[in-house]
């Protein structure tokens, strides 16, 4: 159990320190658009930006073997520690200073996850699902995915962002969903064809998330795509996981209103650090091509 968290804590820091590094690269490369393989090309010939990939990886890495000791209901809402580790990471790439305010809503976060997860249960049973089942997640995140990209095409701002990263935000949910399958398949000795087909699952919705959050960080508000990505990832993989990995989901009034509480904590403590001038002022670095694009602490409440 503490190895998981460990390592799940760990792939939240290098995920945030991915995210502050990608997103400078990202507004250097100019335009602001949602992105596909042509962005890619671009932001490999960033050196910064590569290690961040570089910090990606050993996220993901981290993040495997968290699953692989515990179930989604644990490991994925530390993911929700991104933001508290993106906001200074990022202001200290950008030469900004934290408040104290900051460190008071960094507090709250921890305070409301550490009770979430006491109050979350955390069952060792699972149901390995069948392929169709697997296949049904994928689509259904896919089409989702795909509609919150097409109304991104057509706005623009803040608006952009909190569409594009959170369809990445849901596609990184099911993706540990289908990761946590496939650690269960290879532990189980399910079929070749179920092994190869989550595999492919996994691939497709880990590289669309990878594209979606790539164009958030273009659109130039950081704070609400880290945001909105890290909060959404482990509401829809503990939803899913529940109803696919039939993963034990909390029941009971006390238990439902403990979470409740915990959880409105965790979102006052990310509202507070998105409004942080710390990170509301990351727009473009000296040499972008792009005009400066900032947040007005009202911007993402509205």
């Amino acid at each position: 159990m503490l190895g998981a968290i460990v390592a799940a804590l760990g792939g939240s820091f290098f995920f945030a320190l991915a995210a502050a590094l990608q997103h400078r690269e990202a507004l250097r490369i100019g335009g602001s658009g949602v992105g596909g393989f042509r962005v890619l090309w671009k932001l490999c010939h960033r050196p910064w930006w590569v290690v961040g990939v570089a910090s990606d990886v050993l996220s993901v890495a981290l993040h495997v073997i968290a699953l692989s000791m515990a179930t989604l209901s644990l490991v994925q809402p530390l993911g929700v520690m991104g933001v508290v580790f993106a906001i200074p990471l990022g202001a200290a790439v950008r030469g900004h200073r934290i408040r104290p305010l900051d460190l008071a809503a960094a507090a709250v976060v921890v305070i409301g996850l550490t009770v979430l997860l006491r109050a979350l249960p955390v069952s060792t049973s699972v149901h390995v699902p069948a392929l169709r089942s697997v296949l049904g997640l994928t689509a259904l995140t896919v089409v989702l995915v795909a509609l919150a990209t097409a109304v991104a095409r057509l706005t623009a701002g803040r608006r952009r962002t909190l569409l594009l990263a959170g369809g990445a935000g849901a596609a990184f949910g099911a993706t540990a969903v289908l990761v946590r399958t496939l650690l269960l398949l290879l532990e189980g000795s399910g079929s070749g064809a179920e092994m190869i087909w989550t595999g492919v699952c996994v691939a497709v919705l880990a590289v669309g998330g990878y594209l979606l959050l790539q164009s958030a960080y273009r659109a130039g508000h950081f704070a609400g795509a880290v945001a909105t990505a890290t909060v959404l990832d482990p509401v829809v993989a503990v939803l899913a996981g529940g109803f696919l990995l039939r993963e034990s989901l909390p029941t009971g009034p006390v238990t439902l209103l403990i979470i409740g509480v915990s959880g409105l904590l965790v979102c006052a403590g990310v509202a507070l650090l998105v409004r942080s001038p710390a990170s509301l002022s990351l727009g473009p670095v000296e040499g972008s091509t792009e005009p400066e694009t900032t947040d007005h602490p009202d911007a993402l409440i509205r």
